[in-house]
């Protein structure tokens, strides 16, 4: 037959790298994947805020009652000091999973891990 061409090595590859590239494209779009994995969401009176679990540090949040201390290490976050009455924020264990939460009702602070699926910005 006139005008039919082998197929090589060099297309076979070409069409494998594309299917890949399509096939890796599909998975980061169903996922939400953009490298961001678990992060600490906070809201307060003041707002809310995104926090990476990768960088160890201590922040402070403005509640109601005054700044709620939030302790990051480790990829775990836990409060280490709120101006509430009880202080039963502060007892409870460190959140690590996708879903924990911690809430300190009377200073109206609340810390959440979530995970990616978010288009929200970390807050340095």
């Amino acid at each position: 037959m006139a005008g039919v061409k082998k197929i090589t090595c060099i297309d076979i590859l070409i069409v494998l790298f594309v299917l890949f590239a399509i096939i890796g494209l599909f998975y980061l779009g169903l996922n939400g994947n953009l490298g961001i994995g678990e992060y600490l969401k906070v809201k307060s009176p003041n707002g809310e805020y995104i926090y990476a679990l990768n960088e160890n540090r201590e922040i402070s949040i403005a509640g109601k009652l005054g700044d709620t201390i939030i302790h990051i290490e480790n990829g775990k976050a836990k409060i280490l000091f709120s101006p509430c009455p009880h202080k039963t924020c502060m007892a409870r264990p460190e959140i690590y999973k996708t879903g924990e939460w911690i809430v300190c009702l009377p200073n109206e602070v609340f810390l959440q891990i979530e995970s990616n699926g978010t288009s929200a910005e970390i807050v340095y």
